[in-house]
């Protein structure tokens, strides 16, 4: 998810809680992660991963490297038959 919108991305991560069976099964990293991670800590009680994944063996014990995985958008959805990042609605509110 895109991480700049500071209130629904903490609103997500909070309602994502309901979903696993815990907590520590959620990953949060990126930009925010990184740079405010003892804020994004704070609001959420999850320690954020800070840095690259480029290294295997981060979250789990294997030899992936998800920063060489291909981007998935797909789990964005759909919007009228079309993914959702790519609808003309989303596409002029990026431009305000």
């Amino acid at each position: 998810m895109f991480t700049f919108y500071w209130k629904i991305t903490i609103k997500t991560i909070n309602d994502s809680k309901t979903l696993v069976k815990n907590i520590n099964d959620i990953k949060i990293g990126g930009v925010m992660a990184t740079v405010l991670s003892d804020d994004l800590q704070n609001e959420t009680g999850i320690k954020p991963h800070k840095g690259l994944l480029d290294k295997p063996g981060i979250f789990d014990n294997n030899s992936i490297i998800i920063d060489e995985l291909p981007l998935d958008y797909s789990i964005l959805g759909t919007f009228r038959g079309k993914p959702f990042f790519q609808t003309e609605k989303n596409l002029n509110k990026s431009k305000n």
